[in-house]
């Protein structure tokens, strides 16, 4: 067989159709069957679906939690903002950001706003405690002639044999 003879037979309309639409299948199948397989997917596996309806008051218990636990986190920031306040400090500024982290109350922010609640407690201004300094000397520090140190036991590990 010669090569004019196998060019002869490739060259057929046909076999030219033929490899066309498999170098087509080749280059763009995946692509032209993504939908398809997309269909079948549904089809054969379905998405479970909460039929009792017990998955919607488990998520509302969750989100009253949620929000529960952020107007708590508000109330005991404001009792801090109204002692400050009652002390003399200006916390105007930190009452207006802990509104607003009261607003973010939200199921998609309530992240934020536990954060920005934090935040604002930990900037609440409070009053100067007085600090005790300790003795320079070490005169303080030495134990007591009586005093007997404690004993630590120690148990021995037993032999495995």
């Amino acid at each position: 067989m010669s090569d004019l003879d196998l060019l002869m037979r490739v060259a057929r309309p046909r076999t030219l159709v033929v490899l066309a639409a498999a170098i087509f299948l080749v280059a763009y199948g995946n692509w032209a069957l993504r939908y398809p397989r997309l269909w079948y997917r549904e089809l054969m596996y379905p998405p479970a679906k909460d039929v009792s309806g017990q998955g919607r008051d488990i998520e509302q218990a969750l989100e009253g939690q949620k929000s529960l636990e952020v107007v708590t986190r508000y109330r005991r920031v404001d009792a801090l903002l109204q002692a400050a306040g009652a002390q003399g400090f200006d916390v105007s500024g930190l009452e207006r950001e802990a509104l607003e982290a009261l607003d973010l109350n939200k199921p998609g922010y309530r992240t934020q706003a536990l954060l920005v609640l934090s935040r604002v407690e930990l900037e609440i201004p409070r009053k100067r405690q007085p600090v005790i300094p300790a003795s320079d000397d070490a005169s303080d520090l030495r134990v007591a002639p009586d005093v007997r140190p404690s004993r630590v036991s120690r148990r021995r590990r037993r032999r495995r044999g």
